[in-house]
This record gives C-alpha cells, sequence and structure tokens, in this order.
C-alpha cells in the first residue's frame, strides 16, 4: 500500500461516497426541492434581467463614463434604482403590449422574456463589474451592532422560507393574483365584468401576470420576487441612513426595517405595499439629488418617472407626486431657481406611467379614474354610481369619527391602543410595529434640522401621513412611507444613544426593548394562524395545507377536475376566484349582481331559469360561512323578497355535487 498515493486513494474514496449519498436523498427526498430549485433560480433571473433594463436606461439617460451616476452617491443605490426602474419598465411595457397592441398575449409576452434575457446577457459579457455592489463595503462589527445585524439578517430568512408557501392572502385572491390569471386564461388583457379592481391601477400585478404566463411555479416565484425586492429596498434605505449618520445609522435603519411585523408579513404574498414604498422612495432619493444638483434636469425626470410608477401601482401612490409637485412649486415661487420648464418635465413623466390605465378605463367605462369623481363621470357596464358609492361606504368604516383636529390629537393614543381601528381582517397584516417607528420619526425634524436630507424627509413624511389619517385610514396603506419614517426614527435613536448622558441613552433602550420584542411576537402570532411554514419545510404538501387554509378550495379543486369549459359556475358570496380555472360569473360586493336583479323582479321562476339559461349557467357555487360574514344577502344586491325567491331556486332547482364547511358546488337541473 505504501506505493499507492493518498490522493489517489482519497479520490477513489471521495467516488464511493457521491455514489452512496445519492441513494440517502432517494430513500429521503427533500419534498419538492426541484420546482423550490426551479423557482428560485427564476427569481434570480427576473431580478438580474429587471437591473440589467433599469442600468441600460440608465446608460441612455447617464452616459457611461461621465461619472454623473456611478459613483452617485454609492454603487447599492445604483443597483436598487436600475433595478425598480427596470419592475417599473417591465409592468408598464406588459400592460402596453397586452392592452394596446393586437394579437396573442403569449407570443407578445414570450418576445418580451427574450428581449430582457439579450438584455441580461448584454449586461453580463460587457459591463460584469457593474455587479459588484458590495465591494466597498466594511464589514467590522461591535458585539451590539452584530447581534443587531444577526437579528435582522434572521428576519429577513425567515420571510424568505415563507416563500415556500402557497399564497392565501385574501386581496390577492380577490384581485392582485385573480385578475391577472383570467387574463393570462383569456389570452389578453380585457374587461373583467365581476372584478371591480381590475379598473385599478395595475403595474405590479402586470409583473404577476408576465411570471404566471411564462414561469413554472408562479406563486414561488411572486414571492421570492417580492422579498428579493424587499431585499433591495432595505440596502437602499440603510444606503441613505449610511450618508445622512454612517454605519450606526445605517444599521439601526436596516434592523428597523426587518424587524417590522408589516415587512415580514407583506414581503411575500402578492401584495402591492412593499412595491408602491419602493417607488415612492425613490422619487423621494432622485428628487433630492436633483436639488443637490441644483435641480438637474435627469433626476427630475427620473423622480418624475417614479412618481409615476408609484400611481399605476397603487392610487394610494398619488400623494407623492402631489407633495413632491408642491414642494417643486414652492421652491420655484419662493427661490425662483427652479425654471417653470423644469416643473413641466417632472409632471411630464409622472402622468406618463399611468396615462395608458387612465385610457383604458376612459376607453371601457367612460371614466378614467374610476372609482373616484363617480358623480360626474360615473362609469358603464355595470360600473357605476351605485358601484362606486358602495366601495367608499365600505371604507368609511375606518375614517375619522369626530372632528379632523381632535382625531389627530388623539392619534398618538388611537394608534398605539387601538391598531385594529386601522385595519381588521386580512389589513391586519400592516397593523402592528408602528408605534415605535412613528414615534421615533417625528422628532428627527428638530433634532437633525441642520441635515436637509432630513428636513426634506420629514416635511414630505408629515405631508404623506396627513393625508393617509384624513382619508380613511388603513395602517398597511401607510407603507407607502414606510422607508421614509424609518430613516427618520433611525435619525432620532442614533441621537439618543450618542446622547452622553447615560440615563437618556439607558431609558431610550428600555422604551424601545418591549417594542421591538412585541414586534417578533406579534410575527408569530399571526403567523402561526397563517401557517406559511409547513409547505416550505416539507411537512403538508400544497394542496392540502391550501384544503386546510381554504375552505372553498376543495370545491375549487373538483370543479376544475369534474368541470369542462362548456360548464359556467355562478358565484354567491365568494371573491377570491384565483384557484377557480372553469368559467364563472361572479356576484360583487359593491353592486348589485345581475342574478340578484333578477330574483328581486322575477315573477315566477321561470325567470330565473332563463337568466342561467340565457347566461349559459350550469352550476351555483354558495359559500354560506362568507355571505354570513359580509353580512348577508343584501350586500350582493338582493332585497328580502329576492333572498327568499334565490333560495327557492336552489331549493328547487339545483342538485348538491359537492360541499365542504358550507361551501357549496349545485348542478343547476331543468324540470
Amino acid at each position: 500500500m505504501r506505493f499507492v498515493r493518498p490522493s489517489l486513494l482519497l479520490a477513489l474514496y471521495g467516488v464511493f461516497v457521491l455514489a452512496i449519498l445519492p441513494t440517502y436523498f432517494l430513500s429521503y427526498p427533500l419534498p419538492e426541492f426541484l420546482p423550490k430549485l426551479k423557482a428560485v433560480l427564476t427569481a434570480v433571473y427576473l431580478v438580474a434581467a429587471s437591473a440589467s433594463l433599469g442600468l441600460l436606461a440608465l446608460d441612455l439617460l447617464f452616459p457611461a463614463g461621465t461619472g454623473e451616476i456611478e459613483n452617485y452617491p454609492n454603487r447599492i443605490f445604483h443597483f436598487v434604482l436600475s433595478l425598480w426602474l427596470g419592475f417599473g419598465l417591465i409592468g408598464t411595457t406588459v400592460i402596453f403590449l397586452g392592452w394596446a397592441l393586437p394579437g396573442s398575449l403569449t407570443h407578445k409576452l414570450f418576445f418580451l422574456n427574450t428581449l430582457l434575457l439579450a438584455v441580461l446577457m448584454r449586461e453580463i459579457f460587457m459591463n460584469r463589474s457593474r455587479w459588484r455592489i458590495f465591494g466597498s463595503l466594511e464589514f467590522k462589527f461591535s458585539c451590539t451592532e452584530a447581534i443587531g445585524l444577526c437579528m435582522a439578517v434572521g428576519a429577513a430568512l425567515i420571510a424568505l422560507l415563507s416563500c415556500f408557501s402557497p399564497i392565501t392572502y385574501y386581496d390577492s385572491l380577490v384581485y392582485h393574483l385573480a385578475a391577472p390569471s383570467l387574463y393570462n386564461q383569456a389570452d389578453k388583457i380585457m374587461t373583467l365584468p365581476s372584478n371591480m379592481y381590475s379598473f385599478f391601477p395595475a403595474n405590479m400585478e402586470m409583473i404577476f401576470l408576465f411570471i404566471l404566463n411564462q414561469f413554472p411555479e408562479p406563486e414561488y416565484v411572486i414571492n421570492l420576487w417580492g422579498w428579493f425586492g424587499t431585499l433591495a429596498l432595505s440596502f437602499s434605505v440603510a444606503a441613505w441612513g449610511a450618508e445622512l449618520g454612517g454605519r450606526k445609522q445605517a444599521l439601526l435603519a436596516f434592523f428597523l426595517f426587518w424587524t417590522m411585523p408589516a415587512v415580514l408579513l407583506l414581503s411575500a404574498g402578492a401584495y402591492v405595499d412593499l412595491p408602491l414604498a419602493a417607488f415612492i422612495f425613490l422619487a423621494l432619493r432622485c428628487y433630492f439629488a436633483a436639488q443637490q444638483k441644483d435641480w438637474d434636469s435627469k433626476w427630475l425626470l427620473l423622480s418624475g418617472l417614479f412618481c409615476g410608477f408609484a400611481v399605476s401601482t397603487k392610487y394610494t401612490g398619488a400623494i407623492c407626486p402631489i407633495l413632491l409637485g408642491f414642494y417643486l412649486a414652492v421652491q420655484a415661487m419662493m427661490r425662483r431657481n427652479v425654471p417653470v420648464r423644469k416643473i413641466f418635465l417632472f409632471a411630464t413623466w409622472g402622468v406618463l406611467p399611468p396615462s395608458i390605465w387612465l385610457v383604458k378605463n376612459w376607453v371601457t367605462i367612460g371614466n378614467p379614474f374610476f372609482p373616484f369623481f363617480y358623480r360626474w363621470w360615473g362609469g358603464a357596464g355595470g360600473w357605476n354610481n351605485s358601484t362606486a358609492s358602495g366601495y367608499f361606504e365600505m371604507m368609511t368604516e375606518y375614517g375619522a369619527r369626530s372632528h379632523l383636529l381632535n382625531e389627530l390629537i388623539r392619534a398618538p393614543w388611537n394608534l398605539s391602543t387601538s391598531v385594529m381601528k386601522y385595519g381588521g381582517g386580512f389589513d391586519v397584516l400592516g397593523d402592528f410595529g408602528w408605534p415605535l417607528i412613528l414615534f421615533a420619526a417625528f422628532p428627527a425634524f428638530f433634532l437633525s434640522r441642520k441635515k436637509p436630507a432630513v428636513s426634506l424627509l420629514a416635511l414630505y413624511f408629515i405631508g404623506h401621513f396627513l393625508f393617509w389619517y384624513f382619508t380613511k385610514p388603513v395602517f398597511r396603506f401607510l407603507l407607502g412611507g414606510l422607508p421614509i419614517a424609518i430613516l427618520l426614527a433611525s435619525s432620532t435613536l442614533q441621537h439618543l444613544l450618542n446622547e452622553k448622558r447615560r440615563a437618556i441613552k439607558f431609558i431610550s433602550i428600555l422604551l424601545g426593548l418591549p417594542w421591538l420584542l412585541s414586534n417578533f411576537f406579534m410575527y408569530f402570532y399571526i403567523a402561526h394562524g397563517l401557517q406559511p411554514f409547513s409547505v416550505a419545510l416539507g411537512i403538508e404538501s400544497k394542496e392540502a395545507y391550501l384544503s386546510r387554509r381554504l375552505a372553498f378550495f376543495p370545491v375549487f379543486d373538483f370543479a376544475n377536475r369534474q368541470l369542462g369549459p362548456a360548464d359556467k359556475i355562478l358565484l354567491i358570496g365568494e371573491q377570491r376566484s384565483y384557484h377557480l380555472k372553469v368559467p364563472f360569473l361572479a356576484s360583487n360586493l359593491f353592486a348589485a349582481s345581475p342574478i340578484g336583479v333578477v330574483c328581486n323582479n322575477a315573477k315566477s321562476m321561470g325567470d330565473i331559469v332563463k337568466f342561467c339559461r340565457d347566461n349559459g349557467l350550469t352550476h351555483v357555487l354558495l359559500n354560506e360561512g362568507e355571505i354570513e360574514r359580509l353580512g348577508g344577502m343584501g350586500k350582493f344586491g338582493f332585497s328580502q323578497q329576492g333572498a327568499f325567491r334565490f333560495a327557492e331556486f336552489i331549493s328547487l332547482k339545483t342538485r348538491l355535487e359537492t360541499e365542504n364547511q358550507r361551501v357549496k358546488l349545485l348542478r343547476i337541473v331543468e324540470p
């Protein structure tokens, strides 16, 4: 054996081990390992391609080699700016291709995907060095800093794990995923007669449509896309914090960001509030860059464009261009160093992204801003004054109950002790974790008033907060201003922690620590109800999880397997249509459903049967639990007589096919 080289023995041993190890995984496989791996690789590709598209757009705006943007203010900001610019451009391109141009949606999105791949390849082969975004960072931390960083990173990784769970959030199944899924099934972007939310701006839903159409395991990819985008946003917040107050403030901002329950819960799940926050944050960041550079036109253009992306993502994004436009106009009047043409440039690029949504609404229902301004423009095709007023009546449950000044004075107490007042149901996902950030944000204006950036951030956030508070507030709707509030809070906390008087530092820690512990408790308390980790860890299959979490899923699954394209289901009480792949006619919570109108005016059972026959309806799906939760049949446009007629129709003209937890699928039978 002395003539045998040790290296050869090790090589043979290595071959033996490599031959044996796979047999272990064949005997004890990792559940869904390949689908999850494909989803991760797809999400990484989508992020890289989006960033490459954004970098290409920035190259066109800022010629390479001039140093105007490459090193301003740092590479992290440059990358995050390009990433979210790419996301905004992709969403806008999808709606333009899908609605404004004729042809198959699948073919057009395949062309877009091919174009993104080409842009990514160009970036990899020609500008690889630009991807080293962390090369200049120092990774030397004190013990306290290391503990805080580990807690934040650990929280982010927990949120990452939840990405491998099916999406069950209410609004996602009603709208954020349901509308793109219907577009995908129809192979075109069209008017959805049963979904009022399809007339809302939906730039991020267009990215969901792109993912649903082009990639495998779309729900995992959508979750991972949201998490990577949120991670990039947290890096950008920390980077601006480093500029304002150095490394400590950067770490504080990163820590506050990832210990916020709303961030952990909404970084996945197909909600659009954190993408909205990213667009608003970058609009403000570009605005400040323009201000620093004597109102540079290119940075104002970018600020306006991100404002436009914010409006295209959610109507509440309009707060951003309103406030920044107002501040810009004030600067023009007070200092006379902002030409009118630059205000026009900012406004023009802010209007461009949402303009296609406004045109689409104007063409389809006659009201570009539906459901707003319904008293003047109304709507068409069933989307009229009563629909819009019904929507706003529902929102009044979160509105002010007394004099506005009195409400504002009581706000600190209410925001701490009555958070459920600012969002119940699935809006609870954005309710918790705010007091520490809000109470620490407002003093930053006084403690750091000599820093122009902090003054701008504070003025903006005060305006954003007031807009939010006096317009039927839901805490989740305030998430658009969260990164700005975190920067301000980190500035205040750093000031307190740097105090030489130990008593102030001790009191600050004593007050802040319980809130932070509460954040973790609230996250795990809500996560215990959602139970997102059982599928992620392979303990439970997706189908079993969905059947347990969603009472209607087994019924939908039965319909998808047993019914065909000739069948059509009338949905009563159930709005979460994402998982239903059979043609359906849905009832709407904000407008009288067509079947309700027929039942209210029916002279005989034959009128209801005729309506079903004329509309090709073969089945009825009743979710009795949801009908009860939402307030009865009256919420769906049924009068007392109409509800009686409908119950009689169900009793005499239908036959039960399957049922689960008061969700029934019934076949309509002829007499």
